[in-house]
C-alpha cells in the first residue's frame, strides 16, 4: 500500500510529496523504523519510541517539531515505511 506524506515533520527523511510504501504485516513497534500509525488526532508517518512507563513517543526527524506522547491503548499501528518515492 502507498500513502503521499504530507508536511515538513519528517524532513529530511520524508519531504511533502512522496511517496511511501507500507507493509501492513510489519506492525511490531519493538523494531527500529519509521511507521504509519492512527490515534485518535488522525494519521502520521512517526518513528516510535516504547517508553518504560507504558507511553508511545511518536518522534519526527524534523527537530523543530516535539516529541508527542500517546497511550498504548490510543494508538493503533497501520504498518511500517518500506519505501519511498520522491515527489513531482
Amino acid at each position: 500500500e502507498a500513502i503521499n506524506v504530507t508536511g515538513d515533520s519528517m524532513e529530511p527523511t520524508l519531504k511533502d510529496g512522496n511517496m511511501v510504501f507500507i507493509n501492513r504485516n510489519m506492525i511490531d513497534i519493538s523494531s527500529s523504523g519509521i511507521f504509519v500509525v492512527a490515534t485518535d488526532s488522525g494519521m502520521f508517518v512517526k518513528r516510535i519510541s516504547l517508553r518504560a512507563d507504558g507511553q508511545i513517543d511518536l518522534i519526527s526527524d524534523n527537530k523543530s517539531y516535539p516529541v508527542q506522547s500517546v497511550e498504548g491503548d490510543n494508538l493503533r499501528v497501520i504498518g511500517k515505511v518500506v519505501g519511498m518515492v520522491e515527489g513531482f
